[in-house]
């Protein structure tokens, strides 16, 4: 990096004498005039570096707006995607209760069918051994009384097999 260039003291005398030769009223006026030239030059030179130091840092701030800008839509398609997914885990929450339910009810029908089915298969057990029973007196009658032709249909056997009628 360049320095300021030194700049002597103005107003003082230069040179060897104090007064007045045309050989020293030049130098008097061109030794100013180089240091303006000199601190131009390097005025320039500072401009120079500080435009291309200010692009450097618009280019930056461009390159930093536009990733900000990108973040910006990340987090909003992020936003998004969450609150859909917190839809679905809450449709799914409310599915899962709905089976739930269905299940519940099911096993309380399920429960109630098994109790209802017993109680239909004692009430058949105590109706054919009553029918067994009933099978029983009337053939012990038939066969006291002398079977005097009637006829008597034996039913299903328990088997599911047709006895079919006999005459007594």
């Amino acid at each position: 990096a360049a320095s300021e260039p030194a700049s002597p003291s103005r107003g003082g005398a230069s040179g060897a004498g104090g007064g007045g030769g045309s050989a020293a009223g030049a130098e008097k006026t061109m030794k100013p005039l180089e240091e303006h030239r000199s601190r131009l030059s390097w005025l320039e030179e500072k401009r120079g570096q500080l435009a291309t130091a200010l692009q450097e840092l618009r280019d930056a701030s461009r390159q930093e707006g536009a990733g900000l800008t990108q973040l910006v839509h990340r987090a909003e398609t992020l936003r998004r995607e969450l609150k859909s997914l917190k839809v679905a885990a809450e449709a799914g929450r409310e599915g899962e209760e709905r089976a739930q339910r269905k299940l519940e009810a099911m096993d309380s029908t399920v429960a109630a069918s098994q109790q209802r089915q017993q109680a239909l298969e004692r009430s058949v057990a105590d109706l054919r051994a009553e029918v067994q029973g009933l099978r029983a007196d009337l053939a012990a009658a038939v066969s006291a009384g002398g079977g005097g032709g009637v006829w008597v249909d034996e039913g299903v056997g328990d088997e599911g097999q047709g006895i079919g009628e006999t005459a007594v």
